[in-house]
């Protein structure tokens, strides 16, 4: 009998030795934003013990006050997350977790500041167990309103029977750039600028998607491109226009954007598209035949519902086969530029 118990105790003992400290992960969804946008922050525990229960897991999350503004919670498989208001302390806790299971706890926050922000995680620890995992990191992309790379800028053209409007984009290299030039070898940081095209009803019009390459140049027309062939079959004399970019290919390697307008994702946008709309107007007698003014694009916040919006209307019209609401892809070089 007692050397029946001193094995069991041995065994207990083996098992006890066994197990590892539970895991964690870290995720902002998208990764790049513009101040004042939000972001997903989600932790994930998991238990890879294959025949452990642990127990109380706790991990912590300090959010700095003059960085993140907390907006609320944005779901759970875990059982309590808390946040401070006072501190920024974000904590999610799990009574037990069972043998290879994961939980998770999502937040949403605001980006205050600018900047590439690194933030981190406490060590995972359980109770009873007495284990310590790891601390998890991740980073945030914040562009500020006044960077002009940012992925999603808005602008609009008005009175376009009176004169052409231009949207001329290039890509200033922020992903990468060819290493010896074009010809010469991989390029890496290629982006689609994807368009999307509104009349004043809110109505989109038309959809398309531009490769544009690091330091290459190309331009849309709005008249030429944008309304030539308008889904509504209306040509409106203004319209809106919004451009996200997104990578090409995984890493920016890629050399096609077809229907990337259509499945483009928050966290696929990236910085680098710079972009400007250029007008051409009509003058009229008392003016010199035409005069032009040149205009950046807007910066903005895009939000998870308008992207979805944008994206599914996009998706209708490539579905719908017949070629309306389908814009010219993006030509080579920039027009309007100078006056006739």
């Amino acid at each position: 009998m007692m050397k029946s118990a001193v094995l069991i105790g041995l065994l207990l003992a083996q098992l006890a030795a066994a197990q590892v400290p539970p895991t964690a992960t870290k995720t902002f969804t998208p990764n790049v934003v513009t101040i004042g946008g939000t972001t997903t922050l989600t932790l994930t525990l998991t238990n890879p013990n294959p025949a452990t229960t642990l127990t109380n897991l706790s991990i912590s999350d300090t959010l700095p006050l003059a960085t993140f503004q907390f907006v609320g919670f944005a779901g759970q498989t875990c059982n309590v997350g808390s946040y401070n208001p006072a501190s920024g302390l974000f904590t999610v806790n799990q009574a037990s977790l069972a043998p290879g299971a994961s939980c998770n706890l999502s937040i949403t926050i605001r980006a205050l500041i600018g900047g590439t922000i690194l933030n981190t995680t406490s060590a995972i620890t359980t109770g009873q167990e007495g284990l310590t995992g790891n601390a998890v990191s991740a980073t945030l992309t914040v562009g500020t309103n006044a960077t002009f790379d940012s992925p999603f800028q808005v602008s609009y053209a008005a009175n376009t029977t009176a004169g052409e409007s231009f949207i001329n984009i290039t890509n200033d290299g922020a992903n990468g750039a060819p290493l010896l030039g074009p010809g010469f070898g991989g390029a890496v940081g290629n982006i689609c600028v994807n368009v999307y095209a509104f009349s004043p009803d809110e109505q989109l019009i038309s959809c398309c998607s531009c490769l544009v390459t690091p330091n290459g140049l190309v331009n849309l027309g709005v008249n030429r491109d944008l309304t030539a062939k308008t889904l509504t079959g209306v040509i409106p004399t203004s319209v809106v226009v919004k451009a996200l970019a997104t990578l090409a290919g995984a890493n920016g390697s890629g050399t096609s954007c077809t229907n990337s307008a259509a499945t483009a994702t928050m966290t696929a946008a990236v910085p680098g598209m710079l972009a400007w709309q250029t007008t051409n107007h009509n003058g009229g007698a008392a003016l010199p035949a035409f005069r032009v003014t040149e205009t950046a694009l807007r910066p903005a916040t895009l939000s998870a519902g308008e992207l979805a919006s944008i994206t599914g209307r996009c998706a209708s019209i490539l579905g719908n086969g017949s070629g309306f609401g389908i814009c010219q892809s993006c030509r080579a070089g920039a027009l309007g530029a100078n006056a006739f």
